[in-house]
């Protein structure tokens, strides 16, 4: 397991995304010549943002900050000031539709780990209610 990220570890990752867009949105980009996804909130503020490592990256590459990201893994991050709203569950799931993520082969911080099995849950709860037969 990963130690949680400090706070202003949001600060540096939000600096290299666009800070407004489509307001209430996920939107598509890249960050650091990766796939990203972007959450805004109510008013286009960014508000949570996903990388996704399409191929392996080795502590030469990227920020130069030493970190070693797999091909699939995901890095997911929301601003400390709008946790616990969905963000992360949103992205979540946009992400699992857009790539192929193995959420078994991931690194996960303690929140990473509330994130995914709240996640999982409501897959399997969406899944019970697809079943349901509406008169």
């Amino acid at each position: 397991m990963i130690d949680e990220i400090p706070p202003q570890v949001w600060k540096l990752q939000a600096s290299q995304a666009p800070g407004a867009g489509t307001p209430n949105r996920i939107e598509h980009g890249r960050i650091e010549n990766f796939e990203a996804l972007f959450f805004y909130d109510e008013v286009g503020l960014l508000r949570g943002l996903l990388k996704y490592f399409d191929r392996d990256i080795h502590e030469s590459e990227g920020s130069g900050d030493g970190l070693v990201a797999h091909a699939g893994e995901i890095f997911v991050i929301v601003d400390p000031d709008y946790r616990r709203r969905g963000i992360g569950t949103r992205l979540l799931r946009e992400a699992t539709c857009t790539w192929n993520i193995d959420l078994t082969n991931q690194g996960f911080t303690p929140q990473g780990v509330a994130l995914v099995e709240k996640f999982r849950s409501n897959q399997i709860t969406n899944m019970s209610l697809d079943k349901i037969e509406v008169p």
